[in-house]
């Protein structure tokens, strides 16, 4: 199941979230203020937040914020006994992925909260995946693995860019196969493909990615 991170400034408000969770199957982390929910969040990289709103020294929003600064889908639900603290709040706020609970627990429609954003989070996490691999693909060659040519000039003008700025020499190496339409006509294109692709091969070895 999931690992998730409750926050709430009392024990009994700690204890009710944690019973009913773990009961769920979850892998339950509690601490008891917002700096206490950063160094548990770094340590155990959790799935999903349950935060209280009102804590002193730093509340439910400003946690959720500073999570979001380096963990951009890690969902958010805000607890409040009071409506007015977090329904108008919780949505707009710059934080993200949120929902809200308020009033007395009501515990299926917590467990339900915690099952729709926890979905929402792969959903999201599979999205970034999906965008990641079409934005490779536009800029390398899939026979090869190199970079094409908008992945090239992509590429060098952002090396370009750094020399510039730190003052450092730059260096261009501008290979060419021999006889390739030789290769493609005599022993067919496959073998053609086999050239590059050792070539390739050969390029990855002797230099670095980055």
């Amino acid at each position: 199941m999931a690992k998730i991170l409750v926050v709430n400034g009392t024990e009994a408000g700690l204890h009710v979230l944690q019973e009913i969770l773990t009961a769920e199957g979850h892998d339950i982390f509690t601490a008891s203020s917002g700096k206490q929910a950063l160094e548990q969040f770094r340590t155990h990289n959790p799935d999903l937040i349950i935060t209280d709103v009102n804590m002193p020294l730093m509340d439910g929003f400003e946690l959720a914020r500073k999570i979001r600064k380096v963990a951009l889908h890690t969902p958010v639900i805000f607890t409040s006994a009071v409506y007015g603290d977090v329904a108008s709040k919780a949505g707009p706020m710059e934080a993200g992925n949120n929902d809200y609970l308020t009033g007395p627990p009501d515990f299926d429609e917590l467990k339900y909260k915690v099952m729709v954003m926890l979905e929402r989070k792969k959903t999201e996490m599979r999205l970034d995946e999906m965008e990641d691999l079409l934005r490779e693909a536009a800029i390398i060659d899939d026979l090869t693995g190199l970079f094409n040519r908008r992945g090239f000039f992509t590429v060098a003008e952002q090396q370009r860019k750094f020399a510039v700025r730190n003052k450092r020499k730059l260096a261009l190496l501008y290979l060419d196969l021999n006889n390739m339409k030789d290769i493609n006509d005599r022993f067919g294109h496959d073998a053609g493909d086999l050239a590059l692709t050792d070539t390739a091969g050969i390029l990855k070895k002797a230099f670095r990615e980055s």
